[in-house]
C-alpha cells in the first residue's frame, strides 16, 4: 500500500511539469504556480580587497548567466551605506564581506575562486522551485527628483513581507581596494510589513548626486525563511555594454541658490565613463552667463574614468532676480539635460548687535551668558566665521550662513584669576569684518552697598560706614545718591571742576564725563542721554543712580516696603 502511495505521488509531480497553469487549493482559495526570478543580494564595501576579485566576477554571472536573477548590492561600512543596506546587514549578520545570500540564505561566505560556479548553481536550483506568487511592477517620475513604483501583487501574498530598493547602477568611486566601477548599489529601501492590498505603491525621493539616468529598482516577497519572488523595476533607460562607453553625470540639477551681485560662485559638474571605451560628450549651456571651464564643447572621456569641470555664475554682471536656465549634455548613446537655477541678490551687509561685551564685575560662578546676533541686513543670507582670541571665550557656533544667527558666549571662568581681562573676537562676513571687544572684570567677591532713602546710615557689605553728609532722595521719579560717596564705595576716582562744573569718574578702563544740569554722559566718549541731569543740592553733588551703577555694570535694586537701594557690583 505505501509502495502505491509513493508512486501516485511521484506520478503526481510528473505531471505538474506539463501543466504550468496547475493550482494549488488552500482552503476555498486557489494558487496557480508562477515561474520563479531568483534574488542574489551581496554585502560588498569600497575597502573591502577580496569584494574588488568578486565584483567582476558576479558583475560577468549576471550578465552571462542562462538563468536571469535580480542583483542587489548593499555597501557596508562605506560612504554609500544607507539605512537600508545597514538594516538588512544586522539582520543576516554580514560580518564578513563579500557575503551573499541567495533567496534570502546565506549561500558563499567571504571570496573563494570557484565562487561563480557556486553562486551559479545555486541561483540554478533556487529558481527551480515554484512560488505562488507573481509581482507586476512600473515605475514612472512623479517630478524630476522623485520616482514612483506601483506594485500589484498576485496569488499567496497575504500576510507576507515586501521590500522595494531603488539603486544606482555604474557608480564610480575610486575606493581604497582599487575597484571603481560599482554596480547597484543601493541607495535607499522601503518596506511593507503585511501585505493586504493588492496594488501598493512606493516613492523615493532622489539625491541630485544619485545620476539619474542610471537608476534601477527591485522588488520582493519574503517570509521569514526565504525571498518567495522578486522582480526588478525598470527606471531609466541606458546603456549596458560596457564594450562602449556609458556616460553618466551628476548632479542632476545644479542649483546655486543665492548668489550676490558682488560674487562669483562655482560648483563640480561631473562625468562618469564606466565604459571600457573612451569617448566624448558635447557640453552646450543655454545661456552665456554660463561659462564652462572646458576649453572646447566635446569633453574627452577616458574609459573608466571620472572628470570634473567647473560651472560658474558671475553675480556682478547680472541684474537682480530668479534665472533658469540649462546645460545639454551629449554622447554616443546618451542624452541629458541639467537645469541650472539661482537668484541674483544684493550684496551682504552684516549687523552685529551688540558692537561689544561686557561681562561687568563678576565672581566666576556669576559670569552670565551673553549673546551677539548677526544678521544680513538684505536679502539672504550671509557667511560668518567667528574666532576667538581666548580659549575660554567659547561659542555656540563658529561658522555660519544664514540670514541671522544668535551666538551664545559663554565665559569658562574655572582656571581665571581674578584680573581685568579684555579680549575679543574677530567676526570675517562676506559682509564686512568687526572686532567685538570683550571686557570681564573678574573679582573675587562683589561688593553689596545698602542706602536709604532720606537717611545718611550707609553700609558695605553689612558694615555701617560715616554717616552721609546729604542723604539719597527721589525728585521726578528719579533716584539721586552722592557722587563721591557711590562712586568712591565701588572703587572709582572721582574729579570735579568747579569751573566748568563738570565731573569726571574713572574705575579701571571706564573713564564717565558728566555735567551739571546736562543730561549728556560720556562714557569712554561715547555720547549717551540720560533721562535725569546731575545737579548740585545743599552744597553736594548728586547724579542719578541707576544710569551711573549701570555703566560701571552694577546691579541696582529697590525695596519700596523699607526704601532701600541695594547696589552689587
Amino acid at each position: 500500500m505505501l509502495k502505491k502511495r509513493l508512486c501516485l505521488f511521484l506520478l503526481f509531480l510528473f505531471a505538474l511539469s506539463f501543466f504550468p497553469e496547475t493550482r494549488f487549493y488552500f482552503g476555498s482559495r486557489a494558487f496557480a504556480l508562477e515561474p520563479k526570478m531568483v534574488l542574489l543580494e551581496e554585502f560588498t564595501a569600497t575597502w573591502c580587497p577580496p569584494c574588488a576579485l568578486a565584483n567582476p566576477e558576479l558583475e560577468d554571472l549576471y550578465e552571462e548567466n542562462e538563468i536571469q536573477f535580480v542583483l542587489v548590492k548593499y555597501h557596508v561600512s562605506d560612504p554609500y551605506e544607507c539605512k537600508f543596506s545597514r538594516d538588512r546587514s544586522t539582520k543576516y549578520e554580514a560580518k564578513y564581506i563579500p557575503d551573499f545570500l541567495v533567496d534570502g540564505k546565506p549561500a558563499v561566505v567571504g571570496y573563494i575562486e570557484n565562487f561563480k560556479k557556486v553562486l551559479s548553481e545555486k541561483i540554478k536550483t533556487a529558481s527551480e522551485i515554484s512560488t505562488t506568487i507573481a509581482i507586476e511592477s512600473s515605475a514612472k517620475w512623479l517630478k524630476e527628483d522623485e520616482v514612483e513604483y506601483t506594485i500589484q501583487w498576485k496569488g499567496d501574498y497575504k500576510g507576507k513581507k515586501a521590500c522595494a530598493v531603488i539603486m544606482q547602477d555604474f557608480l564610480y568611486s575610486a575606493g581604497p581596494n582599487g575597484e571603481k566601477i560599482h554596480r547597484f548599489v543601493v541607495r535607499e529601501g522601503q518596506s511593507i510589513g503585511s501585505l493586504e492590498n493588492d496594488i501598493d505603491t512606493f516613492t523615493f525621493s532622489i539625491d541630485p548626486e544619485w545620476s539619474n539616468e542610471v537608476l534601477v529598482g527591485a522588488v520582493w516577497v519574503e517570509d521569514e525563511d526565504c525571498i518567495l519572488q522578486s522582480q526588478r523595476v525598470p527606471i531609466s533607460v541606458y546603456q549596458k555594454d560596457s564594450k562602449q562607453p556609458i556616460f553618466s553625470s551628476w548632479p542632476n540639477r545644479i542649483d546655486f541658490n543665492e548668489i550676490a551681485n558682488d560674487s562669483v560662485e562655482k560648483k563640480n559638474l561631473v562625468f562618469v565613463n564606466a565604459g571600457e571605451e573612451a569617448g566624448t560628450i558635447k557640453v552646450k549651456a543655454k545661456d552665456d552667463f554660463i561659462k564652462l571651464a572646458i576649453p572646447k564643447e566635446e569633453l574627452e572621456i577616458k574609459a573608466i574614468s571620472q572628470k570634473k569641470i567647473i560651472v560658474e555664475i558671475d553675480g556682478s554682471k547680472l541684474i537682480p532676480g530668479k534665472y533658469s536656465s540649462e546645460i545639454t549634455l551629449e554622447g554616443l548613446n546618451y542624452k541629458k539635460i541639467i537645469p541650472v537655477l539661482f537668484e541674483i541678490i544684493p550684496a551682504p551687509e552684516a549687523i552685529i548687535d551688540p558692537l561689544s561685551i561686557d561681562y561687568g564685575r563678576c565672581t566666576k560662578d556669576t559670569v552670565p551668558v551673553l549673546k551677539i546676533k548677526i544678521s544680513n541686513k538684505n536679502q539672504g543670507s550671509i557667511k560668518a566665521k567667528l574666532k576667538p582670541s581666548a580659549k575660554w571665550i567659547q561659542l555656540s557656533s563658529t561658522y555660519f550662513y544664514e540670514h541671522e544667527q544668535q551666538i551664545e558666549i559663554k565665559i569658562d571662568a574655572s582656571q581665571l584669576t581674578p584680573y581685568l581681562y579684555t579680549e575679543r573676537i574677530e567676526v570675517v562676513t562676506t559682509g564686512g569684518n568687526f572686532i567685538i571687544p570683550i571686557r570681564l572684570d573678574l573679582v573675587t567677591k562683589k561688593v553689596k552697598i545698602l542706602l536709604t532713602i532720606d537717611n545718611p546710615v550707609a553700609t558695605i557689605d553689612g558694615v555701617p560706614q560715616e554717616p552721609l553728609e546729604r542723604p539719597p532722595f527721589i525728585m521726578g521719579g528719579r533716584t539721586y545718591v552722592p557722587i563721591r560717596f557711590i562712586s568712591e564705595a565701588m572703587g572709582a576716582k572721582v574729579e570735579y571742576d568747579a569751573k566748568d562744573k563738570k565731573i569726571v569718574i574713572t574705575y579701571q578702563d571706564i573713564s564717565l564725563l558728566l555735567q551739571i544740569n546736562n543730561p549728556i554722559m560720556h562714557i569712554n566718549e561715547k555720547e549717551e542721554k540720560l533721562d535725569a541731569s546731575p545737579l548740585i543740592r545743599m552744597g553736594r553733588t548728586f547724579v542719578p543712580l541707576r544710569a551711573i551703577a549701570q555703566a560701571f555694570g552694577a546691579t541696582v535694586n529697590y525695596i519700596s516696603e523699607t526704601r532701600t537701594i541695594e547696589i552689587i557690583f
